[in-house]
């Protein structure tokens, strides 16, 4: 399954060929991919050896339903409303009758709003987590890129317990997003180890320029199940030679 590029109204992406296409309207440019259990299964042992990090067991009775990732081009009027919708989330109302209508009735954790700079780009970050109707622990992101003329609102959906298999490609999808024009580009993702932090880990995009942009902090830990053994992780000897960098983070996760 090789990577392609699809283009929308005002972005191109490059798309990661395990992820398959589950809608897709060429009128508004609005796309939706799943990462499907079995594709992520494969890829694991390159997408922890890429991270550097080793997954530990799975959670009892964690359910696994893949990751979802939606893609909605924002034209220049509805890119400042996209982003103030991320502040309504504070709102419970709002919250509820949102996360319903995502398949998240039950939103439990809201994250702070941020903001981050990719090259001639602005990032801007709300994440959440939440109970599906089955029960599952879900995180949610919210994420609106903006370029000068054009924008891209993006949701990123996927089982709390299950995020080491399927984290890294759905960054890789996003990170591949170009709304400055020109061609996009494969995505460079780097995963920070933080001595002081071993409660979580963090991802940052690394740009052309050298420069990096964080995009999310995850749980080494998650219902006292370890899903990331980070001392395990720095003694390997492998950690910059699989994108791994020990470091000092910038973000904390979801609390």
């Amino acid at each position: 399954m090789k990577d392609y590029e699809m283009n929308g109204p005002g972005y191109t992406i490059r798309v990661p060929g395990q992820f398959e296409l589950k809608y897709h309207d060429p009128q508004t440019g609005r796309v939706m991919f799943q990462l499907q259990p079995e594709f992520a299964q494969s890829l694991e042992g390159l997408a922890t050896e890429f991270i550097g990090l080793l997954a530990g067991a799975p959670i009892p009775g964690a359910e696994d339903t893949g990751a979802f990732v939606s893609l909605h081009p924002l034209q220049p009027s509805q890119i400042v409303e996209a982003i103030r919708e991320q502040t309504l989330w504070d709102n419970p109302q709002f919250a509820g009758t949102a996360g319903a209508g995502m398949g998240i009735p039950r939103i439990t954790v809201v994250g702070s709003v941020r903001q981050e700079r990719r090259l001639a780009d602005t990032l801007y970050f709300r994440e959440l987590e939440g109970y599906n109707l089955v029960g599952t622990r879900l995180h949610l992101m919210h994420l609106v890129v903006r370029g000068h003329n054009a924008g891209v609102e993006c949701f990123i959906f996927m089982g709390l317990a299950v995020w080491p298999k399927y984290l890294a490609p759905c960054l890789q999808l996003i990170g591949g997003i170009n709304v400055s024009g020109g061609a996009s580009g494969q995505a460079t993702l780097e995963a920070v180890l933080d001595r002081s932090r071993p409660d979580q880990v963090e991802y940052r995009l690394r740009n052309q320029d050298g420069s990096n942009t964080p995009l999310t902090a995850m749980p080494t830990v998650i219902e006292n199940h370890y899903v990331i053994n980070i001392d395990q992780s720095i003694k390997t000897g492998d950690i910059n030679g699989t994108g791994v960098v020990v470091g000092h983070h910038s973000i904390s996760r979801v609390d």
